[in-house]
């Protein structure tokens, strides 16, 4: 816990993956946050390009699976995933979870990740059957959003 809410919880950590390789992670909620967000940065703690890449995801734009569990697939290559973090290229950097309450639960209702790392290749077998997937297409319709958005949040007056 920390930050700039004492109610916020993180998790985090640092990956290292080659192209062949992914990371799955896997995040049970017991009590859902007000907000919740996942990002990806350099070894410099500095934000991934998020306008260009699918490399941060809040709760709005992330799916839960049937089981009520969140899962994200953090990789160099998009995988048809819809929870997808692009890590744009870069072999290792920091990722972040961010669960803000309005007040923190109690501790055994905190929630808990699990990750482990996979080939690329096998991704879809170390996946549900429902995981909600993106096309190419969507996958582009996602990004023109985020285009949007950023240009928005920092358009000049």
């Amino acid at each position: 816990t920390g930050g700039g809410q004492s109610t916020n919880i993180y998790a985090g950590g640092v990956y290292d993956l080659t192209d062949k390789e992914a990371l799955i992670i896997e995040s049970r909620v017991p009590i859902e946050p007000s907000f919740l967000g996942f990002h990806l940065s350099n070894l410099w703690g500095e934000s991934l390009d998020f306008e260009s890449y699918q490399s941060s995801l809040n709760a709005s734009q992330m799916f839960i699976g049937s089981d009520g569990i969140y899962r994200w697939v953090v990789c160099h290559r998009d995988p048809g995933v819809a929870n997808w973090l692009d890590t744009t290229g870069l072999a290792k950097g920091y990722l972040t979870v961010r669960y803000t309450y309005q007040e923190q639960p109690e501790k055994q209702d905190w929630p808990t990740l699990e990750v482990k790392k996979v080939a690329f290749d096998k991704i879809d077998e170390a996946l549900p059957a429902d995981t909600a997937r993106a096309t190419r297409e969507q996958r582009q319709a996602r990004i023109l959003m985020r285009h949007r958005h950023v240009q928005r949040r920092y358009r000049q007056y």
